[in-house]
């Protein structure tokens, strides 16, 4: 979604409210802009690399429009776009997620901005993640979602290896905290999520609000990033425990950041809105360092 970036040059870093773990740690030590983003998604909100074929990594758009999601690699080439039609028209879409499913592998998209606060049709969907070349019809499961204190803003959704769903909240008029979909899935019941964690105190200024959440295939490592930094996480329980200090990305001088992918060892990928400006739209990726 487009923001007004007036306090953006005074980027600071998101500190949440977690501790440093006592064992490993990432350390993110470069990040550089590798592709830009096909006309298709100038405002590419949500990003994840395939359980099926890690060349492949799939996004969408958050505006209202076609439903649809697209198989780009990561020199930025559309290699499929898949309608989902079933989805209906799109609301506010701001996050996807890869993992596991009962059909084996699936894909969770985060139908969960609410600018405005106001909405009562958040749901995430789930579709069985599709061969680029298919031509069959997307099946698309809705789980409507609600939150237990009123409507919320949230743009990062992560999925944990037992299929457990968890959406961070943005922080524009409440803290930044963590939610639960309380398991099992339960499709076409609107749930009532788990408030698990808060990670920030108060409301968060532009440039800390978060924008993107992303879990690794075995759970060991979670990444959150806002406008302008990323941090790694793991589980302590039900609590995320910081894995090191949060890494500031504003050098990549992204028009609007908002999507991160784990992309296997120590590599993350990162993909930008075209932003107020109207920017060109890009992949990044991120580099860190296991101590």
């Amino acid at each position: 979604m487009i923001l007004n970036y007036a306090l953006y040059g005074a980027c600071i870093m998101l500190t949440l409210t977690s501790c440093a773990a006592p064992h490993t740690q990432f350390v993110c030590v470069d990040a550089r802009r590798i592709a830009d983003l096909p006309p298709q998604l100038l405002e590419a909100s949500g990003l994840a690399v395939s359980r099926q074929d890690p060349a492949v990594l799939w996004a969408h758009n958050d505006s209202e429009g076609a439903a649809t999601l697209y198989a780009i690699d990561r020199a930025g080439s559309v290699l499929a776009e898949i309608a989902l039609p079933e989805a209906g028209p799109q609301s506010d879409w701001e996050d996807i997620a890869a993992g596991p499913c009962p059909a084996g592998q699936c894909l969770y998209i985060g139908d969960i901005g609410d600018n405005r606060h106001d909405r009562d049709d958040r749901a995430i969907l789930r579709i069985t993640e599709p061969r680029i070349d298919a031509r069959q019809p997307v099946d698309v499961v809705r789980y409507p979602i609600r939150y237990p204190d009123g409507p919320v803003d949230a743009e990062a959704l992560f999925v944990m290896p037992d299929t457990t769903l968890y959406i961070v909240t943005k922080g524009r008029r409440h803290d930044i905290s963590l939610f639960r979909y309380p398991p099992p899935l339960r499709p076409d019941e609107r749930v009532t999520l788990e408030r698990v964690q808060q990670l920030r105190d108060g409301v968060a200024q532009i440039p800390d609000q978060v924008t993107g959440a992303d879990a690794a295939p075995d759970g060991q490592r979670i990444a959150i990033r806002t406008y302008s930094s990323i941090t790694m996480y793991r589980f302590d329980g039900d609590t995320l425990v910081g894995l090191g200090p949060g890494f500031p990305v504003t050098s990549l001088g992204e028009p609007q950041g908002e999507a991160v992918a784990i992309a296997g060892g120590d590599t993350l990928l990162l993909a930008t809105e075209t932003g107020p400006a109207r920017g060109q739209p890009f992949l990044s990726e991120v580099n860190c360092l296991v101590r």
